[in-house]
């Protein structure tokens, strides 16, 4: 699958609903332990197989939750998978209709699921970040020793949300409904242009 340049994801972005995968407004965030059923659920999907299911090689987490937050704003995941003709395909046509190109993988992934924030093939990026991912799962393990792993994070009081990073202006009181690539390409093709190159209504 090519690399998007920033340029290219900022001229896709389209509104993201705060139905899709953050709380609502006038809804309290998801608690530890409502967080903790989201990647179990996630766990079960992949357990239970198909495509594209069956292309995902690693997931990690990281993020609030993985500090053991007792209020994390959603559970970040980072999802590294191979790709076929039949993914290539539909990536390439998504583009083509300024849809997201990703919608299969999260749809199979998530299923219903809210709180869930899937960074997909990111995990170089986000280590060169600095960012600490936790492994949950590689290609060739029993889904059981993901779920120890995952019952393994300890709530920690002390551990809040950390700052959201890659933001702008414009971001402020939307954050929460903002996944974090897209405030990577925005902020990106904005540094590059000071030029937005996209509409978006919430």
């Amino acid at each position: 699958m090519p690399p998007l340049s920033c340029t290219c994801l900022a001229s896709l972005i389209r509104p993201v609903s705060p139905t899709s995968s953050r709380a609502p407004p006038g809804e309290s965030l998801p608690s530890a332990d409502v967080a903790a059923l989201q990647p179990r659920d996630m766990l079960d999907r992949l357990e239970a197989g198909g495509w594209p299911l069956d292309l995902v090689d690693e997931v990690l987490v990281f993020g609030s939750y993985a500090r053991g937050a007792l209020n994390p704003a959603d559970v970040d995941v980072v999802v590294e998978h191979r790709t076929d003709e039949r993914l290539t395909s539909e990536f390439v046509n998504a583009l083509s209709y300024g849809r997201d190109p990703s919608a299969s993988m999260k749809r199979a992934l998530k299923g219903t699921s809210r709180g869930l924030q899937i960074h997909f093939r990111e995990r170089k990026t986000l280590e060169a970040e600095g960012f600490e991912l936790t492994p949950l799962w590689t290609r060739g393990e029993p889904l059981a020793a993901a779920r120890t792993r995952l019952t393994a994070i300890t709530p920690d009081p002390t551990a809040g949300r950390a700052p959201r990073d890659h933001m702008l202006d414009a971001f402020e009181g939307i954050d929460r409904w903002v996944p974090r690539p897209v405030r990577v390409a925005v902020k990106c093709h904005w540094s590059a242009t000071r030029k937005p190159s996209f509409t978006c209504h919430l």
